[in-house]
């Protein structure tokens, strides 16, 4: 790893710890952090959990598919989307579970408290929670795909009321959307 690298690593090290979402570990699992160059040039961090998911029991549960989230919007004439801010690392991972996360970097070991990308089980954890989250509104007004929700909606009055009983569902389900989005 180069200099530039190995700064660019550390330094997401660091901003994970100060987000709250990996801490020091001292687990006897450890997968390695790679950087992955991004098209605008800059590094994305990446676990190599190739071995914990060699070993994790696959959890089935479906992601929706395209075709049939397009058919359910058919009815609304207004849209608006929402996007969770860094949907995955609002999951907390069951407290025996965080040792497996562990990652290695050339300053020490981490381990996730939060869950990361990159999990066998991941997207399909998520989308269960969104799912229950706002389990009330699907296909009556929202669509999920894991931290992207739409909401459609007859006519603009409806539109807002929708977005309100989103909003409620998030706020009692303690997940903060990407206010940017």
């Amino acid at each position: 790893m180069g200099i530039k690298q190995k700064e660019t690593h550390e330094e997401e090290v660091r901003k994970l710890c100060n987000m709250g979402v990996n801490r020091r570990s001292s687990s006897p699992w450890a997968a390695r952090m790679l950087l992955v160059k991004k098209p605008d040039g800059s590094w994305r961090p990446c676990i190599d959990y190739r071995g914990l998911n060699s070993m994790t029991i696959r959890d089935s549960y479906p992601l929706p598919l395209f075709d049939a989230v397009l058919g359910k919007v058919g009815s609304g004439k207004i849209f608006s989307k929402i996007d969770l801010f860094s949907g995955y690392w609002q999951v907390p991972m069951h407290e025996p579970d965080i040792p497996k996360t562990a990652f290695c970097t050339s300053s020490g070991l981490y381990e996730y408290i939060y869950m990361p990308m990159g999990l066998r089980n991941a997207a399909a954890t998520f989308q269960r929670m969104m799912e229950e989250a706002l389990a009330p509104l699907l296909g009556k007004c929202c669509l999920v795909y894991l931290n992207d929700i739409a909401i459609y909606s007859p006519h603009e009055n409806q539109n807002i009321q929708d977005i309100q009983e989103v909003f409620e569902r998030l706020q009692k389900a303690e997940l903060r959307m990407k206010i940017e989005k």
